[in-house]
């Protein structure tokens, strides 16, 4: 299944902050912040959008997911599947809606954690 990651324009001037607070000098912390996404974007990927560590948050219809960003940071998003003709599940969305320090107190973790 391909798995496809994006950022919906509401929470982009979030990231951008985020990202310019990471270090001092803006250039390093735009770098900094570049290998954290790319690395967030990897882990959605390899697992169809579910890590291990995604923590589902059924306050929400549909429910939401969180996942650790890295840089005291958590990202919620959407997943949205697009199904093929015949069945089956032709591509996934990941759409990241949210960036926080944390995760709300009431989300569960979506499988267990060892």
């Amino acid at each position: 299944m391909r798995v496809i990651v994006k950022f919906h324009e509401t929470v982009r001037p979030r990231v951008a902050a985020w990202a310019l607070a990471l270090a001092a000098d803006p250039a390093d912390a735009r770098r900094f912040a570049d290998v954290l996404l790319d690395e967030l974007k990897r882990r959605l990927v390899r697992a169809g959008g579910l890590p291990a560590d995604a923590v589902r948050d059924d306050r929400t219809t549909p429910p939401t997911y969180w996942c650790e960003l890295g840089g005291r940071a958590w990202v919620r998003y959407t997943l949205g599947d697009q199904k093929k003709v015949l069945g089956g599940t032709k591509s996934r969305t990941v759409e990241v809606i949210g960036l926080e320090q944390h995760p709300p107190p009431a989300a569960t973790p979506s499988s267990p954690r060892n």
